[in-house]
């Protein structure tokens, strides 16, 4: 706002002048002043191409120092201009929109075939997703007079090919994801998760990652099973329990259990405060089963493929990833309030599924077993919780 008031001043007195030069030159027939406000006409004409020519030369894009960054954390955003003209671009601004935070306006400069990087900070208050836009480009000419604008939209990538402002970087997407929460699980007994008693005892309870990811170490035993080779029998505890059992390594994932996330909701426009506490809470519930030694599948329903989602986690690595796809993936508005067993059957937890231990968690915060309700959430009030509670399944 001041910019552009002083901006208009400067350029009020440049007119004021040049015509006053003008009129004095035509009244005392002095032509040195005729030929001083000719040069100020050119001057002011050139400032005014000046700006065309710039802004045609440059070239922009944004992006971010890190794809991914858990909540609570500050990105850092970049905006990077190149200038493929001699000529330096001394006011240069940038407008960029971020989905979370609103538009920032940035400045610099940029040297004659040279490159600018204009940085910003960015606070990320909710896991999800957060686009970043490149909105317009402000350039000014040397004396301040012109201010030229080109708007970018969310088309112009698609549409503008080999224009001077087609650029790949024009809007970009950060994902931030949940804080490392971890729900405490207490398992009855770790024969009904089909583990190992000793794989159990030396679960790493506060990493929120399994023991034991080597391909050569032997992650649990099973019974025997047609098929099974008999370099994998494991001789001794076979011939003191009496029954064969076959040795399971870490290539050889069974998963123990599968977690349900239903996103069916009855409100149109969820809170981000709402979403983000399910978002918190699934994330958090996963750590816990895989720093309990459990790996499993966390299963949800994505509208948009019209098809059920598997994501396994069986280390760190495999939650990172699970964390990645299921912050991007929206809730499903419904118009009656959903129902847990229309939901268990149709993802099939009566069926096949039961056998596995299934674990159901739903939009409200409530967390289901096999025998009912295992525990409730408070929106507010979970991360307390969390600390606080053990799950028994």
């Amino acid at each position: 706002m001041i910019a552009g008031i002083l901006r208009r001043l400067s350029l009020s007195w440049y007119l004021f002048l040049l015509f006053t030069a003008y009129y004095m030159a035509g009244w005392y027939q002095m032509y040195g002043l005729l030929l001083l406000s000719a040069a100020m006409l050119l001057i002011l004409a050139l400032m005014y191409l000046l700006t065309w020519y710039l802004i045609a030369c440059l070239r922009v894009s944004v992006g971010l120092s890190d794809e991914m960054v858990r909540k609570g954390a500050y990105a850092e955003g970049r905006v990077t201009v190149k200038n493929r003209s001699f000529l330096p671009v001394l006011r240069l601004q940038t407008v960029v929109a971020c989905s979370d935070v609103g538009k920032i306006l940035l400045r610099g400069a940029v040297a004659g075939r040279g490159e600018a990087v204009l940085s910003f900070p960015l606070p990320v208050d909710y896991c999800g997703g957060v686009s970043v836009r490149l909105c317009q480009l402000r350039v000014s000419d040397y004396l301040n007079f012109f201010l030229r604008r080109k708007r970018f939209d969310s088309w112009i990538k698609l549409s503008v090919r080999g224009k001077a402002f087609k650029e790949e970087g024009m809007e970009t997407m950060l994902t931030v994801l949940p804080s490392e929460h971890l729900a405490r699980f207490l398992p009855e007994s770790p024969e009904a998760f089909g583990m190992n008693p000793a794989r159990f005892e030396q679960a790493d309870w506060g990493s929120g990652t399994a023991a034991g990811t080597d391909p050569y170490e032997i992650r649990q035993l099973r019974p025997y099973q047609p098929g099974d080779s008999l370099r994998d029998v494991h001789w001794k505890l076979s011939a003191r329990t009496e029954e064969l059992l076959s040795k399971q390594y870490g290539g050889q994932e069974e998963y123990c259990a599968r977690l349900f996330l239903d996103l069916r909701t009855t409100k149109r426009q969820m809170e981000p405060q709402s979403l983000d506490a399910f978002r918190e809470l699934a994330a958090a519930l996963s750590a816990g089963l895989l720093a309990a030694g459990l790996s499993h599948l966390v299963c949800w329903y994505d509208d948009r493929r019209n098809g059920w989602a598997e994501m396994p986690v069986a280390d760190g690595e495999g939650h990172l990833a699970m964390c990645a796809a299921l912050v991007h993936v929206p809730p499903v508005w419904v118009k009656e309030p959903p129902e847990i067993g229309a939901f268990q059957a149709e993802a099939g937890i009566s069926g096949q599924a039961a056998d596995q231990n299934a674990l159901y968690f739903d939009m409200e915060l409530h967390l289901y077993g096999r025998e009912g309700l295992l525990t409730r959430f408070s929106p507010d009030t979970y991360i307390r919780e969390l600390e606080q509670r053990w799950i028994h399944i």
